[in-house]
């Protein structure tokens, strides 16, 4: 996947989600670069990013969120979905923390149980997406 078919691709996410979030969070890794498009696309200013650490087929939230988030609309964003477990670790965290919670992400595989409430398509090939194989160095030199 070229860089211009992701922002076309989350410009097509972006139009399928019907409320304005008072925050964005990406999941890292593959969160991140959607998140910051997202929140860009939707005029999110409050946006961040969780790390999540996999402990077997667990996953643990790395950091907790010094924000109050109570009431607020908190939009949760994954690149892709292959067994879910990250987000629903998340979603669970943030509705902890009152938070209304909603997520969605560019693709989710067939293999999974879990869905977003917002995405763009079933896949069952994970895609290559344009940050991943990236290294500093090409992105710093002349």
């Amino acid at each position: 996947m070229e860089w211009e078919d992701l922002t076309k691709n989350v410009a097509k996410l972006c139009s399928k989600i019907t409320f304005k979030p008072d925050v964005i969070v990406g999941i890292a890794r593959g969160g991140i670069v959607p998140a910051l498009l997202v929140a860009h696309s939707l005029g999110v200013q409050n946006y961040f990013m969780i790390k999540m650490k996999r402990e077997g087929s667990e996953r643990k939230i790395l950091a907790d969120v010094s924000m109050d988030l109570k009431g607020k609309k908190v939009l949760i964003v994954e690149d892709m979905l292959e067994t879910g477990r990250s987000l629903e670790v998340a979603r669970a965290y943030f509705d902890s923390l009152g938070a209304k919670t909603s997520t969605c992400c560019l693709y989710v595989m067939h293999k999974t149980n879990v869905r977003a409430d917002f995405f763009l398509d079933t896949i069952d090939i994970i895609p290559k997406f344009p940050w991943e194989g990236v290294s500093t160095q090409s992105l710093f030199s002349p």
